[in-house]
Order: structure tokens, then C-alpha cells, then sequence
């Protein structure tokens, strides 16, 4: 997971790359959780003298609880998409025609499934990820919440990782007045891995 993560940073920050279609589904269960297991491991080995002290253990849990709950946060835009959307659209229509007859999970298939029609997403954007970073770091400094800290890196990885496989960069800065280079856009990205390697540091200790 981490030599994938790394090889990611380095490729888009110095050229285009693929897209990668990163979807929750059973096979991936791992995937969102693989970091923050591996940050918890690092934790206990640092910990080793503490190891029967339940209130380590706790904190660790809640960790991860955290992070899952900070991770799924992304899939609100879907829900947002659902509760605000124009009727007049057709897959608007047809994801509110399967909420009424409440078939939940075909209207999560359909959200899917036409999620590449959204770009202007509330959640998905530069601007909520460096809110997120900047809450974060004093999350994790400041407030000793370990399920703030874990709410805040799952959702911090996750925007970061969708940043990074995506082809389509501009599509994250809709809400800025003016468009940003791609110069612009790898030196945001620089500054949010930054941001995230502080928090995570700061959790491991």
C-alpha cells in the first residue's frame, strides 16, 4: 500500500497519468482500511510496554473507527446530489423514483454508476481539502480526540487519493473565481501531502 501510494505521488506530481476508478466494494474493504492498520501497528510496536493497558487498545479502535467514518464522509456527495438534484435531470428522476419506492440499493447503483456527470461537488474540491488538512493538523496536535484524528485522515487520504488518479485536475477548483494551472495544482498537492505526512507522524508518536 505504501509503495503504491508513493508511486502515485511521484507520477502525478511530474507528469499525466491514467485514471484508476477507485469504487468501495467488498474487494476493496482492504484498501480502506490498509493505512490506518498499518499506522496502528506502528503505534502498538511503540507502545509494546503498554500492550495490556485496554485503554491503548480503545484508542486504537476508535482510530479506526474514525478513519472509516472519515473515509465513507466522500460518498456524501452522492447523498447531497440525491437530496438536492433537479427532477427535470434524468438521472436525478431516476434515482429519487427508486428512494420513493425505497430500493436503496439500486439508487446507490445508479449514483455510481453516473457519477462521472458530477463535477461540481461540494466535498470534492481543493478548497474542502485544505480545510481538511489545515483542521487536521491541529486536530491531531491540539485536541487528543482519537476519533477526531481518525475522522480526519480517512477523509484527508481519501480526497488526496482521489486527487491523485484523477486525469482531470481542474474539475477540483469549480469553486475558485479563477482557473489554476497545472503548476498551481501540483504545488497545492505538495503542500497536502505535507499536511498529511504531519498528522500521520503525529498520530504514530
Amino acid at each position: 500500500m505504501e509503495a503504491n501510494f508513493a508511486y502515485w505521488v511521484v507520477m502525478k506530481l511530474g507528469w499525466r497519468i491514467p485514471r484508476v476508478n477507485v469504487k468501495i466494494n467488498p474487494g476493496a474493504g482492504w484498501r480502506v482500511v490498509a493505512p490506518v492498520l498499518i499506522i496502528v501497528l506502528i503505534r502498538l510496536i511503540r507502545q509494546i510496554g503498554l500492550i495490556g493497558d485496554w485503554r491503548m487498545w480503545a484508542g486504537n479502535l476508535v482510530l479506526v473507527a474514525g478513519w472509516v467514518i472519515g473515509w465513507l464522509l466522500v460518498e456524501g456527495d452522492h447523498l447531497l446530489y440525491a437530496l438536492a438534484c433537479d427532477p427535470a435531470n434524468p438521472t436525478c428522476s431516476m434515482v429519487k423514483t427508486y428512494l420513493q419506492k425505497r430500493q436503496w440499493k439500486a439508487a446507490w447503483e445508479a449514483l455510481e454508476k453516473t457519477k462521472a456527470e458530477r463535477t461540481k461537488l461540494p466535498i470534492k474540491n481543493m478548497l474542502t481539502a485544505l480545510v481538511v488538512a489545515g483542521v487536521g493538523i491541529w486536530v491531531v496536535t491540539s485536541s487528543g480526540s482519537f476519533l477526531g484524528a481518525g475522522v480526519v485522515l480517512g477523509l484527508g487520504v481519501r480526497l488526496l487519493w482521489e486527487m491523485l488518479t484523477d486525469e482531470d485536475y481542474r474539475k477540483w477548483y469549480w469553486v475558485f473565481a479563477r482557473p489554476f494551472s497545472e503548476i498551481e495544482h501540483r504545488g497545492l498537492v505538495a503542500a497536502l501531502i505535507v499536511a498529511m505526512a504531519v498528522q500521520i507522524l503525529t498520530v504514530i508518536r
